[in-house]
């Protein structure tokens, strides 16, 4: 597995626990569900660099993947974008990937866990329907940006190419 592709399955868990960790408030940063779910992405993670026999480059890859999100997320930061939204946008991007086939994951391993714990705690940002309109093409953005930087060739967004 080359680096490029272990970056394309990091980030994903990568980007959800950055929203985690910044949309949930400090004092319910206790709260069971949220451990648990970032216990399960932490696992996944290993599990994909030992998977992968990168676990001594796990500190580079890991410098790697922040310099990634920091492009494609800071953006929507600086446009002072709500956590809530910026999450439900990065979910329509792990969406579709998993939707097209070019991420999988098991059920009932540790990243199925924690993709199904990170949809629940978003999901009620998608039920006000401007916010999710808005978040599904700006989810075409993001997705082009990290196309950009050489992931995810070939992924479109709705069988439209990414913007």
């Amino acid at each position: 597995m080359t680096d490029r592709q272990l970056i394309e399955l990091l980030w994903p868990l990568t980007a959800m626990k950055w929203m985690l960790l910044d949309g949930v408030e400090a004092r319910n940063k206790a709260d069971p569900v949220y451990v648990q779910t970032m216990a399960d992405i932490s696992l996944a993670q290993e599990e994909l660099l030992e998977t992968a026999g990168k676990t001594r480059q796990g500190p580079k890859l890991a410098r790697r993947i922040c310099r990634v999100l920091e492009a494609v997320i800071n953006p929507y930061s600086k446009d002072c974008q709500e956590v809530g939204k910026v999450a439900l946008i990065v979910f329509y991007v792990i969406q579709r990937l998993v939707e097209t086939g070019y991420i999988a994951f098991s059920d009932g391993t540790a990243t199925d866990r924690a993709v199904t714990a990170f949809m629940a705690a978003i999901e009620h940002h998608a039920e006000c329907e401007p916010k999710r309109r808005s978040a599904e093409k700006q989810a075409r953005k993001m997705l082009a940006a990290l196309q950009g930087m050489g992931l995810y060739r070939g992924v479109e967004m709705d069988g439209r190419a990414a913007a």
